[in-house]
């Protein structure tokens, strides 16, 4: 199977758990990669990535990297496709990153632009040039403007990376509408599209193959699958209505609790609180990350526990598509 072909369906970010003083927590790691597996989330149907932007990698030195593409790999037991996240800006710390990657059996890289000023687009190619010389990890190019000085990936600058031997999949939103509407119309069959928008139903019309989900990926498996499937049989007016019935509710309590919306370093913050929300804590995210006080965790669990939303979304998870 080619590789863009198994990107696929859910695009699940793992956290980075940690223990005592922001040491890697690698059992813990292990055991919900393997509980979502478990659930449902396997090759044809998911993708886990480690160490990306929920699994704070931008964060993480190349040690703990290691360890946790390690711990991954070993969990995913070739049951699911792996990726793992490539932030350097430093394109010779992304080529030794990427190699060892590639040693370490995981398939794919996600790549954000290099930047600290915007890229110039010949920079942004000779980036992922060398890391497609330097690695047989498939590619995932990741767009990121809202941290690369407004910098889009556009049509000039794509017919280029996708030339690249091991460039197959792009991790896909973008500033400019008619830059995000034209890049799926005419690039989805070129390249597996990663809906990051927010405008799932319409990405995949468009041809997209995949998507990043919520939360619920990770308190309940089986509903995200269910609307992933929803996603695939082309029911997509029926995606938008269930979706928005079961998520306005949790983002309105979300938005309800100040200290859930401050702005932050990396998603570690938001998202290591919202597995304290249900349970499931996952330590404290790694510095410079800020850590939400166990007040707001308690008054963001009463709020959804008085509306009963996780058990909605189980009994939403029991839906056929």
């Amino acid at each position: 199977m080619a590789k863009k072909d198994r990107i696929k369906g859910v695009v699940i970010s793992m956290p980075t758990p940690t223990k005592g003083k922001y040491e890697i927590d690698l059992p813990k790691l292990k055991d919900h990669i393997t509980w979502v597996i478990d659930e449902g989330m396997r090759e044809g149907k998911a993708v886990v990535m480690a160490a990306a932007g929920l699994g704070t990698g931008y964060f993480l030195t190349r040690d703990e990297q290691v360890s946790v593409m390690k711990a991954t790999v070993d969990a995913a037991n070739g049951k699911v496709p792996t990726v793992t996240g490539i932030f350097d800006s430093c394109t010779k710390e992304a080529v030794i990153r990427a190699k060892e990657a590639q040693d370490i059996g995981i398939d794919y890289l996600q790549m954000n632009t290099p930047h600290y000023q915007a890229p110039y687009a010949d920079e942004v190619f000779m980036h992922y040039e060398a890391v497609n010389d330097g690695s047989d990890c498939g590619i995932i190019a990741y767009n990121t403007p809202w941290a690369s000085m407004n910098f889009d990936i556009t049509p000039p600058l794509l017919d280029r990376l996708i030339k690249l031997d091991n460039f197959v999949s792009l991790k896909w939103t973008a500033n400019d509408p008619s830059n995000l509407l034209n890049t799926l119309k005419n690039y989805s069959k070129k390249v597996a599209i990663i809906d990051n928008s927010s405008q799932s139903s319409l990405a995949y019309y468009l041809g997209a193959k995949a998507y990043i989900p919520s939360f619920m990926a990770h308190l309940n498996p089986k509903t995200e699958l269910y609307f992933s499937s929803l996603l695939e049989s082309k029911q997509y007016e029926r995606f938008d209505k269930e979706r928005t019935e079961i998520l306005t509710p949790f983002r309105s309590a979300v938005a309800s609790v100040p200290e859930f919306n401050i702005p932050t370093a990396g998603e570690g913050t938001d998202s290591h609180a919202m597995f304290e929300v249900f349970g499931n804590p996952m330590g404290a995210p790694v510095l410079p990350q800020y850590h939400i006080s166990k007040k707001s965790v308690d008054e963001l669990r009463t709020k959804l526990n008085k509306i009963g939303w996780a058990d909605k979304v189980k009994e939403v998870g029991k839906r056929k598509a």
